[in-house]
């Protein structure tokens, strides 16, 4: 198995093979790229099958660097209502509305 640019032989007991530090950005990277920019914790899950030892910590601090990432964050802020006040120029002066109830009225 190629990881890393360099050739390693998978663990008997699981297959997976022990990464190293010098290879873990380059590792997280890639699987991201290979997800479609899916988020920390689909990359993180897919490098264990391979990868025993790549910390959850080395997998957010690339995502958060991913460049295409971040223009998605900046996408998905939604733009609250905006409640203007009723400006009045004098006290009193809003024009309120009574609510009249119908059925307490009298027949005509």
């Amino acid at each position: 198995m190629e990881l890393g640019g360099l050739q390693r032989v998978p663990r008997i007991e699981d297959g997976t093979v022990m990464a190293t530090v010098d290879t873990f950005s380059s590792i997280v990277t890639n699987v991201h790229t290979a997800l479609k920019h899916q988020g920390e914790t689909k990359a993180h899950k897919q490098i264990q099958l391979t990868c025993s030892n790549t910390p959850m910590s080395v997998v957010k601090e690339v995502v958060s660097k991913c460049v295409r990432c971040a223009e998605k964050a900046k996408k998905k802020c939604v733009r609250g209502v905006v409640v203007r006040p009723i400006s009045v120029s004098e006290l009193n002066d809003s024009g309120q509305v009574d609510l009249i109830d119908s059925k307490t009225l009298p027949d005509e």
